[in-house]
This record gives structure tokens, sequence and C-alpha cells, in this order.
């Protein structure tokens, strides 16, 4: 039989031999024996010879010679000596077995665990119970047979999987025949979580200068654990870190905490805090997110997580929602910090405190529909500008249609009002008319080889709003959660061209669009490929203060693809191109390939006139069974810079593995640069030490259970 390499990769270990099979497995007292010869003596002693299986239960006991003591049911075995039991795998010169407790002593024996790719041997194997094994003279390792790259050798090993626990005493680390490290006592889990210490992570970076952290675990409860950390960095001194997770029939939450006493750099104490919590129960959701720095700079200088350095926000929320067939409810609190400097700042965080908004939706005839929207919500913007705002908006829409073409009309109204400081502002009242309309045309198409279905879905939308003066709503120059909305393929269907409700845009638009799909011969979507624009029929006047004036006529047009070209291929890109100028406004595109976790590669690109001009590569890919390199860039061509990099070589064999990178990345608020790099050492099924590397394929560690 011939392998690929991924096969290769793969075929790390001997597999188990099976155990009995159900056909002939029995009670635990029962014994099956079957043999070349047998002999019977005394008072129904047995002699074995030759091929012999005994089969007591899920165990399965081979060898070439045995003996059966019938008065005190024992059981002795010797050459080519093989007991196979649930999930473990003895192998020895001579054996010993108690057919009444399942008791069993195994001399000059080897043993391997399934599950775990684990094996070792010792002197003596002596299985007390089922729960209970006890290794005199042992050693284990997780590489393959024929490979000793690192394995661990101790007096005794004691395993009580029941409990979740095993114990070594006089335990010594040996890497390539050269011990390392020695522990005179050592409690780890089998399998399951386990309190006690973690690896160590080691690093270094521009901030913080060489860095090691050490772990504390402590298993409190099947749905409760937490783990304590000491973080100690060259440049800034000793730092307390502390995560505490649950969960509980209705819900999950997490606790945070990291305490810098001192910083050798600020000569201040620093911290961070955060809880999440959320919470579900029949038709009801509520969640928690509460956020606390002690000073804005703490994410740049001491954040171990790259995507908070360049954080400008500190979000602080509560939020209680609820659903129904027909009612959506939402209760929330927000509370936003900004984190760049006063005189950098260009945002001025809005506090929620609170906001209310509901919806209701629900059929009233045949192909006719009503829907109510609102809101309650009291702002503050900032130490002298609060205000309570509400909105209202009852809809009337109809649907006519079917496989081939539909009609959706709809009127509506909306109502706003505020209370600047306590004074009543006046009531802002729109009606809102729109006309949704489509085609839907199909033809069979066939691309070499395959066949597909290909549609044709040209779209009609129609929207009115008539203008109303808002230059002063809530006040002059103040806007509380209200932005112009990314011009994308959404907002051409949209009815208000901003993001919150604070400005309602005045519309009196014709949208056109085509789109065309195609599907394979499973009914899957394999691309889509879309263009759109919108025509204004007069000038817009409701503008904001730093926004252009969309004039009368067309508007840029739109054009967008996605696709699945195969299992492995995917694409993605948007394009807006300014017809009256003749140049590209904006485009974005990705192309990946992901054969499997350690096959895949990214390209993307992002171009905004006079803004931004980046292309990014993330890849994963080996270069050969053993070794991968791992790569993350970002670069921007406007900068002629790399804003981000990462780079990454993985050396991966069956029982070992070590990852190095180097990493540099730039702060976007005041292009300061932070680079760093990192080494983790992996003993696969034992322990790792050195900083996580992301980038290459990954499995989470399991929260609570």
């Amino acid at each position: 039989m011939t392998l690929n390499n991924a096969q290769a990769e793969q075929l790390c270990f001997v597999p188990m031999p099976s155990g009995p099979t159900t056909a002939v497995v029995g009670d635990e007292q029962t014994i099956y024996i079957s043999a070349d010869e047998s002999e019977s003596w005394g008072k129904g002693d047995i002699q074995l010879r030759g091929d012999i299986e005994l089969i007591q239960g899920n165990r399965l006991l081979r060898a070439e010679q045995a003996a059966y003591y019938r008065d005190d049911q024992r059981i002795t075995a010797e050459g080519g000596v093989s007991l196979t039991e649930e999930g473990l795998l003895l192998k020895g010169k001579r054996i010993v077995l108690d057919a009444q407790s399942e008791a069993a002593t195994l001399e000059g024996g080897s043993y391997q665990i399934a599950g775990r790719s684990a094996r070792g041997a010792a002197e003596k194997i002596s299985i007390i119970s089922r729960e209970h094994i006890l290794l005199e003279d042992a050693s284990y390792t997780t590489c393959p047979p024929g490979d000793e790259s690192w394995r661990f050798r101790a007096a005794s090993i004691t395993l009580k999987p029941a409990e979740n626990d095993g114990v070594a005493r006089h335990m010594r680390l040996e890497v390539l025949g050269v011990p390392v490290f020695y522990f005179p006592y050592i409690n780890f889990p089998l399998g399951e979580r386990k309190t006690g210490l973690l690896s160590p992570s080691i690093g270094s970076s521009d901030n913080t200068g060489r860095e090691v952290t050490i772990p504390f675990y402590w298993n409190i409860a099947p749905d409760r654990d937490a783990t304590l950390s000491v973080r100690q960095m060259s440049q800034r001194g000793s730092q307390l870190t502390g995560e505490f997770r649950y969960l509980n029939e209705n819900g999950e939450g997490q606790l945070d905490a990291e305490y810098l006493s001192n910083d050798h750099q600020t000569e201040t104490n620093r911290h961070f805090f955060q809880y999440q919590h959320q919470s579900y129960w029949q038709a009801w959701q509520a969640s928690i997110n509460l956020q606390q720095l002690s000073d804005r700079d703490y994410f740049r200088d001491l954040s171990q997580e790259k995507e908070r350095y360049s954080s400008r926000l500190l979000e602080s929320s509560a939020t209680l929602n609820y659903a129904d067939d027909s009612w959506y409810w939402s209760l929330a609190l927000q509370h936003n910090k900004s984190l760049d400097a006063p005189d950098l700042a260009v945002i001025t965080p809005t506090q929620r405190l609170p906001q209310l908004r509901f919806s209701h939706y629900r059929g009233i005839a045949d192909n006719l529909n009503f829907s109510l929207q609102g809101e309650f919500a009291s702002f503050r913007k900032s130490s002298d500008l609060t205000a309570l705002r509400f909105d209202i908006k009852p809809t009337l829409s109809a649907y006519y249609g079917d496989s081939a073409a539909y009609l959706k009309p709809s009127i509506g109204w909306q109502g706003s009002g505020y209370w600047v400081d306590g004074s009543p502002s006046e009531l802002r009242q729109l009606p809102t008319v729109s006309l949704d309309s489509g085609l839907w045309f199909e033809r069979h198409q066939q691309i070499g080889k395959k066949r597909y279905q290909q549609s044709l879905e040209p779209r009609l939308y129609l929207l009115y709003v008539p203008y109303r003066d808002q230059d002063n709503l809530p006040t002059a120059g103040q806007l509380f959660d209200t932005q112009l909305s990314e011009f994308d393929f959404d907002s051409l269907f949209s009815e208000n061209r901003y993001s919150g409700i604070d400005r309602v845009g005045d519309e009196k638009r014709v949208t056109l669009s085509l789109a065309s799909r195609w599907f394979d011969d499973q009914g899957r979507q394999r691309l889509q490929m879309s263009v759109g624009q919108r025509y204004n029929l007069a000038e817009q006047r409701v503008i904001l203060a730093d926004e252009a004036v969309a004039g009368k006529g067309w508007s840029n047009l739109l054009a967008e693809i996605n696709g699945q070209v195969n299992r492995f291929i995917t694409t993605s890109g948007l394009m807006e191109w300014n017809n009256r100028q003749g140049w590209l406004e904006k485009a974005n595109f990705q192309l990946a390939f992901e054969r499997d976790q350690k096959r895949r590669v990214a390209l993307g690109l992002n171009f905004r006139r006079a803004l931004l001009k980046q292309s990014t590569l993330k890849a994963r890919w080996p270069l050969s069974s053993r070794w991968s390199i791992m790569g993350d860039l970002t670069y921007s061509f406007y900068r002629s810079q790399a804003l981000n990099t990462q780079l990454g070589l993985e050396y991966d064999n069956c029982c070992w593995r070590i990852r190095m990178a180097a990493q540099e990345y730039i702060n976007d608020n005041d292009g300061s640069r932070n680079s760093g790099i990192a080494i983790q050492f992996e003993l696969k099924g034992l322990t790792s030490v050195g900083s996580k590397i992301s980038g290459f394929s990954e499995h989470k560690s399991p929260g609570p259970n």
C-alpha cells in the first residue's frame, strides 16, 4: 500500500489490536478459553499451549503457554503475552491474573494507551483493579515506536482513571537521551482538567522587554474554573492576572482582571478589568460587558492581544432582549470611553443610559402586513449635553409575487422628537413611500463538462422621502449615533442613507440592479455577480457637516462578486466606480484557497481613493511532511511600509513540535511600532512551553463543561 503525504503524517502510531468481538463478549465472571492444545489435571486445573486466547468480559489475553488453577481462579501465562482491555494494551514476558478480583501482574512489560497515543515500558505492571494501575521503573512517551526523541522515566507511576488522577515519583525528563529536568513528585490528569501549574510562556517585545508568564489552573467544579498567572516583564515589572469562567443551565460568563504594581516605565499602578455574561431563558436573552482601564495607554503598553493594540474605544454595555413570533424588545445601557489622547481625539463617545427599542410585525390580511418600530432613549454626549429621544415608525406593506416576479409596495410614517437639557424640540414627521420589484429568469448552461442553472435577476426600487429641515435636531452641530452609511448593495435598497435616526435623508430615488447566479446540479450556489446604481431625481438637501452633496443624476456604480469556485477556492469582492470623474473610488477583493488546516492561502486587496491602498496575505503551507511556514502581512502602498508583519516556521513530527515567529505591527493612533519574537515548544500529549503563536492550526482549549 502506498501512502500520500497527508496520510503519512497521520500514521504516527501503530493501531491497537481490537478486543473481543461483541459475539464472544460475556459477563465479567464467565471465562472463554481457546488454544491449540489443552491438558487437564488435579481438581480441574488446565494446562494450555499454542495460540491461546482467553476472554473475560472486555478483557482479552493472548499467549503461547498458560495455566488455569480452578481453586483460586488464578491464571498464569508466558510467551508473547498481550492483554487488551478498555483502551489499554499490555505486553510482557509473564503475567498472573486473578479471575475473581480482575487483578493482574505483568513482568518485563510495555504498555500503550488508546486515544492519547501514549506508550511506555515498565519492569512491573500491577493492575490492582480496573481503576488502579501501578507501573514500577516505568517510562512514558507519545513518540511512535522506534522514536525516543523524548520520554519520562520514573521510579513509579500510579494511574487512577476514575479519579482522573495520575501520580509519578522520582521522574526525570529525557530529551534525545539526555536528562534535562528532575521532578521528585508530579500529579497529573488522565484526560479531564485538573488543578495545578500549567506550562510557562516565554517571549519578548519592544514594550515589555523579556517576559515570562507562569500560570496556575484551578479546576473548581465541572462548570467553573480559574487561571491565575504571574507575568514578569523586564521593562515593566510583575503583573498579576486572573481569569474565572463559569457555565450554568441558562448561560455562561467570564471575569478577567490584570494588575501591575508600579510600572517601571510610568511609575504608576495599572489595571484592567472585564466582566462578560450571557443568559438565555425561553424568549429572553441578557448580556453584560463591563470594562475598566487605569489609563488610555494600557492596551498599547501591556496587551498580549494584537487586536487590542489599536483600540480607540472602551465599551461597557448591558442588554436585555425579548423576542417571539411578532414582538421584539431590547433594553440597553451603553457607556463608551475614548482611548485617544484628548488633543488627538476624533471620537466623542456617546452614552446610552438607557435605550429601549421595540418592533412588531404581523399579517393583517392576504398579502397585507403591518410593522411597527420604535425607540425611547436617554443620551449623554458630554457633561453639558444630555437628551431624551423618542422615535416611532408604523408601516403598511403588501407583497404580490411568485417564482418569476414580485411586487412589494409600502407606505410608512416616522415621528421623532427630542428633549435636550429639559427643553422639547419640534416634532419631526416624515412619510415614506417605496416600491420594490423584481423578476427572475433562468436557463440551463453547460461549462466544460459541468451543467449549471443560471439566473438573471433584474430589480427596480423606488423611494420617496420628503425634505425636512433637521439642522437643529437634536441641537445645532450635535449628533448622538448617526453617520453616513457605507455605500454598498445594502444601502442601495435602504430607506435611510444614514445609520441612526438623528438624520433621515430626503430621497427621490430610483435604484436599478442586475444580478446573476450560477447553481450546480446539487443546487449549491457557485457564483453570484451583481451590478447596481441609483438615480437621484433631485439634489439631496439633508447632509452632515463633512458630507459631500449628492446632486441630481446617477450615483457611483457598484459591482459585486461572491463565489465558491470549488470546495477549495472562494472569492469575494466589491467595487465602486465614479462614472462622473472616471475613476475608482473604492475596491476590496479576497481570494482564498484552503485544502485543509495545513494548506491555506488568502490574498486580499483594499483600496479607498486618497485614503487607503493595502494588500493582505495570510498563508500557512507545508514545505515538507515536517516543516511548515506561516505568514501574515498587511502592506500599505500609500505609506510604502508594512503595517503588520508576522512570519513563522514550524517543525512538527509525531511526538514533538517547535514553532518560531517574529512579528511587528504599527499603532494606527500614533504610528508607534511594536515588535517581538516568540518560541513555542510542545511535547505532544504532555505539555508546551513558550508563547502561543497564532496563524498555525490551533485547537481552542475547552471551557468549563
